[in-house]
């Protein structure tokens, strides 16, 4: 916008459902269903298309010992996808959901130590990183499009290259190896996305910015 039109945007963030994100108790049976051994959970929430970078995820897990990966989502990508956990020997630590219905994704973000995030083209936003968030779940995800605006690098979780397989394995391993810093993060990005993405926060700019706008016509 401002190097087409010299106009500087004024940019109001979506928001969120407070009243279905937020930290929960997480249910002891669904994680040892999928954690049997004390595994760290780490969760994705999207479609299963490529460019949403799932395989770079598949290909992290293989150098992140002591983890699963639980894949919630569908899309025409899934059959590739799963045929990459098998050739990489990951069959019994990549676990497909299939479409997990939005009021159902709380249980899941409760029982996850991580969310991923490895989108590396056409992400506006990413709603689902403020959704962990709001839930106290730090999240991995790549530096790419609007993800940079919605997760604070280093304070409510961690962003690394696209398409970087290594990189994301990396700090999988450094926050799984952490449960203090996890936490913190959890507790940062609570307050984080209650003050960003609430929707109160969200009517708010969107007044000011109707307000900025009616002063400047008149």
């Amino acid at each position: 916008m401002e190097r087409h039109y010299g106009l500087r945007p004024q940019v109001v963030y979506n928001g969120y459902d407070h009243t279905l994100f937020y930290p929960r108790e997480a249910d002891p049976a669904l994680r040892h269903e999928y954690a049997p051994g004390g595994e760290s959970v780490i969760l994705y929430a999207g479609r299963l298309i490529p460019w949403k970078g799932v395989q770079y995820a598949i290909a992290a897990l293989a150098e992140v010992p002591g983890a699963v990966l639980l894949i919630a989502g569908d899309g025409h990508y899934r059959p590739v996808l799963e045929a990459q956990a098998r050739s990489a020997g990951l069959s019994g630590r990549v676990h497909f959901l299939g479409n997990i219905p939005h009021e159902e994704l709380p249980r899941w973000l409760a029982i996850s130590d991580v969310l991923v995030a490895t989108s590396y083209a056409s992400e506006t936003f990413g709603i689902a990183l403020v959704e962990a968030q709001a839930s106290g779940v730090p999240v991995v995800a790549s530096r790419f499009g609007g993800f940079a605006e919605v997760v604070q690098d280093g304070v409510t979780g961690v962003l690394v290259p696209p398409q970087d397989a290594p990189a994301l394995a990396g700090a999988l391993r450094m926050l799984l190896a952490d449960p203090l810093r996890r936490r913190e993060m959890g507790q940062a990005g609570l307050a984080w996305v209650r003050e960003r993405f609430h929707w109160e926060r969200v009517a708010e700019r969107v007044l000011q910015a109707y307000g900025q706008v009616k002063c400047k016509q008149g």
